[in-house]
């Protein structure tokens, strides 16, 4: 659950930040593997 828990972390941080910079499209890109490790371990959890 603290796994899940730091997870949820980064991807609040990444996406504030992502919000932040709409305007650089690299960011865009660098924000979607986060998401997919979400996926990942959110799988991995059941």
């Amino acid at each position: 659950m603290t796994q899940m828990t730091r997870i949820f972390n980064i991807l609040n941080l990444r996406n504030q930040r992502h919000l932040c910079l709409k305007n650089n499209q690299t960011e865009s890109y660098e924000f979607m593997p986060y998401f997919a490790l979400f996926e990942i371990t959110l799988h991995q959890n059941k």
